[in-house]
């Protein structure tokens, strides 16, 4: 699902993004009632991450200027490309990694049935203070939130020669940000 919304931008413009979500359905679990009857439950987890990154054209331009080296022969001056700087990668570790891990995990878990439906997220504007995660949240009906056990949010994740995983307060109750 391609969802289109519009935000308001550091610089007060109405701009435009989009969200792509699909679901992965699940099995779904078994519960038993006291009185001996089963009933089926449906419930989610929600992974997402996005798939914006903040360049500037002037930033655009030093990568282009910087990944060619003038080398001199002689009256000829040669460009010889040069080993990309670690700025060059800015896009990669923010965010483009967590959205290639996305796909990978989109397409295994495409392939194993888990109770679980997942709910995979691609978000737009992220570097826009999240307005991609925060239009997707405002758009799930209650009944979505009330089945949701966990949302995972992919971030910066190839950078480092480390592994971080925070887990903060539920952020889906009213006063907990």
């Amino acid at each position: 699902v391609v969802t289109t919304f519009s935000f308001k931008a550091a610089d007060g413009s109405t701009r435009t993004s989009r969200n792509i979500a699909v679901r992965i359905p699940g099995t779904g679990f078994d519960k038993k009632n006291a009185d001996g009857t089963s009933q089926s439950l449906t419930r989610q987890v929600i992974i997402g991450a996005h798939y914006d990154a903040i360049a500037t054209a002037e930033q655009i331009a030093q990568a282009k200027a910087a990944a060619v080296k003038p080398a001199t022969t002689g009256a000829t001056t040669v460009k010889t490309p040069t080993a990309p700087t670690w700025a060059d990668f800015s896009g990669i570790t923010d965010n483009a990694a967590s959205i290639g891990a996305l796909m990978v995990i989109a397409k295994q878990m495409k392939e194993k049935r888990t109770g679980y439906d997942v709910v995979i997220v691609a978000f737009g504007a992220g570097k826009s203070g999240q307005a991609g995660a925060r239009h997707f949240a405002s758009q799930l009906p209650a009944a979505s939130v009330s089945i949701t056990d966990a949302m995972y949010n992919m971030e910066g994740i190839y950078a480092g020669d480390k592994l971080y995983a925070h887990s903060g307060q539920n952020s889906i109750l009213p006063g907990f940000q």
